[in-house]
């Protein structure tokens, strides 16, 4: 009986082993994660796992990510802006070289207001910068005026070359040797008067003055302006037209204007020569020569004014 009873027991234990060989060997031939026998278990259907109906992962359709393409158009487009900016820049350029060259040409064309205005032809080398200074000093200042406090001379000197457009030098040895530097102090508020007029009474409160010379406005001392002598010929035969006319002008001028800087009177170096052509050939510092233009336009204007107070008029009621 027992014997019976451990067979049955032994036959049992030998079906379970049996049973559980055959689920071994089923497990071995199966994809541990699932898959289907023989397959990759990294794959499906056969197919890269990090790609999507055969394209680049990293990239957007077939295209190489880091050549043509998205980024190729970029570029195309960063390219064609740079362009675009460079030819703004360069329209912008020349539209600031046209106004330079259109600009100061328009002001140089304006007509004297002054019909009377004495006429001076300068015996110097003929220079554009020179003529451009000459009728710049002779305009009225612009809208701006010249309005300074407590400022560096150079800094208004760097205001004057730009505004008006013309070289202007400091004689820096000639104000070392007053004892003026370059960064001393101007004040200064100005307006509706001649540019020339302006420079002389600025300078004037640091005892300078200014000349045109080697084609710039030279800003330089009374003592150092007094050697630079310019000569100017000037046209009087309407309110000097013989000799004897031309010798009373020029004893008139060498007496009322500046007397003490013509060699006639013992001063300066200034000389004046009468040419019987109806001219006057004068040798002064560029300062005596604009008081002497104002002086022989008020001569023509007062000698207008008196021909035509002698006009009869009408003849009759």
């Amino acid at each position: 009986m027992a014997t019976r009873a451990w067979g049955s027991g032994a036959l049992l234990t030998t079906a379970l082993l049996v049973a559980g060989g055959v689920m071994a060997t089923a497990d071995e031939s199966a994809d541990p994660f699932g898959g289907s026998a023989g397959q990759d278990p990294f794959a499906g259907n056969g197919e890269d796992p990090f790609a999507s109906e055969g394209q680049d992962p990293f990239g957007s359709g077939a295209g190489d990510p880091f050549g043509p393409g998205e980024l190729q158009d970029q570029r195309q487009q960063e390219f064609r802006d740079r362009q675009r900016e460079m030819q703004r820049e360069q329209q912008h350029l020349q539209e600031q070289e046209r106004r330079r060259e259109v600009v100061p040409r328009q002001r140089d064309a304006q007509p004297d207001a002054d019909p009377h205005r004495q006429q001076v032809y300068w015996a110097e080398p003929h220079s554009d910068s020179s003529n451009r200074i000459r009728r710049a000093l002779d305009r009225r200042l612009s809208s701006s005026g010249l309005d300074f406090l407590d400022t560096p001379l150079e800094e208004v000197v760097d205001f004057l070359r730009n505004e008006y457009e013309i070289g202007i030098q400091l004689d820096e040895t000639a104000l070392d040797d007053l004892g003026i530097g370059t960064d001393e102090h101007v004040t200064v508020n100005l307006r509706n008067i001649s540019l020339k007029s302006a420079l002389r009474l600025m300078l004037k409160q640091l005892e300078l003055t200014y000349v045109v010379a080697d084609e710039v406005l030279l800003i330089t001392t009374e003592d150092e302006a007094e050697t630079r002598l310019t000569v100017g010929i000037y046209p009087v035969s309407d309110v000097a037209s013989d000799k004897n006319s031309l010798s009373e002008l020029a004893e008139v001028i060498t007496s009322a204007i500046v007397p003490e800087t013509w060699a006639i009177n013992k001063g300066g170096d200034a000389e004046l020569k009468p040419l019987a052509a109806g001219f006057l050939v004068i040798s002064q510092t560029r300062a005596v020569h604009e008081e002497l233009i104002e002086f022989l336009s008020a001569l023509r204007r007062a000698k207008a004014a008196a021909n035509s107070s002698q006009d009869p008029g009408p003849v009759g009621f």
